[in-house]
């Protein structure tokens, strides 16, 4: 998945406080001058790529020598997705933080809220959120250790649980399969005295399906399991296909039926 975001990162340096020279407003500082001044090695670990824009960043120093820095993102990460319910699934995808070569005896990350809260104040969503496919169920953030050969890092999560919009499915997947299969019904209306309208509705209804499945299984993620679209396409094409059999089967019944009794 693609966000993009503002990354906002506060700590305190005391080789940089002026509150002894100049105490009445912050320093905002840009260009190369920021560049000699320290600051963490933070890293996505489940990035697959990054785009941070130029000139798109902020960093302020107050008379005590506290840091903020802050910058603009765009970022594609991993998600493993669990799709045995899609389209109706609800997904949950995460972005951690984590430094890069300084471990917690170096650096100690954590999110500039309380604990107590599930540092709940330390994300803040924009109301402007909107997203094509998915619709914000709610979100966390957390905040773990891990041990490594390199000693223990703290690693921040921010997980979003996410639900899938059905509205377009519905219109471009379940209606369509469900009107196909109610056509499909309408050759047990047709008299058993016309064959050729009752076979062709079958054939055309069965070909309009198949058609319409290979049109949708082009557009959807590609799993080694079936989902539970797979599954109501499978069914309905099953009807279908019996709706087909139907007025031959019962014509060579019949037909044996009356060789029999001869």
């Amino acid at each position: 998945f693609e966000t993009t975001f503002f990354l906002r990162q506060l700590w305190t340096d005391p080789r940089l406080a002026y509150g002894h020279v100049y105490k009445k407003r912050n320093l905002t500082l840009g260009g190369d001058i920021m560049k000699q001044i320290w600051k963490p090695d933070t890293y996505i670990n489940n990035e697959k790529s990054s785009t941070v824009p130029e000139n798109q960043f902020l960093l302020t120093i107050d008379p005590e020598g506290r840091v903020v820095y802050s910058q603009r993102m765009t970022v594609v990460a991993s998600c493993m997705m669990y799709l045995r319910n899609y389209p109706m699934d609800t997904q949950s995808c995460s972005i951690s933080f984590e430094s890069y070569g300084m471990n917690n005896d170096d650096l100690l990350l954590s999110w500039k809220a309380d604990p107590g809260d599930k540092y709940k104040n330390a994300v803040i969503i924009s109301d402007n959120l909107t997203m094509s496919q998915f619709a914000l169920d709610e979100y966390h953030a957390s905040k773990e250790t891990f041990t490594y050969p390199t000693g223990t890092f703290t690693l921040l999560k921010l997980t979003f649980s996410i639900r899938r919009k059905k509205f377009y499915y519905v219109v471009q997947t379940y209606i369509p399969t469900i009107l196909i299969v109610i056509l499909s019904w309408v050759s047990f209306w047709i008299p058993r005295s016309s064959p050729p309208a009752r076979v062709a509705l079958g054939i055309t209804t069965v070909l309009a399906l198949t058609t319409l499945i290979f049109g949708i299984q082009s557009s959807m993620p590609r799993v080694s399991y079936v989902k539970a679209i797979d599954w109501f396409l499978m069914v309905s094409f099953l009807f279908v296909f019996c709706a087909l059999i139907e007025y031959p089967s019962s014509t060579f019944i019949k037909f044996q039926a009356k060789r029999i009794t001869r």
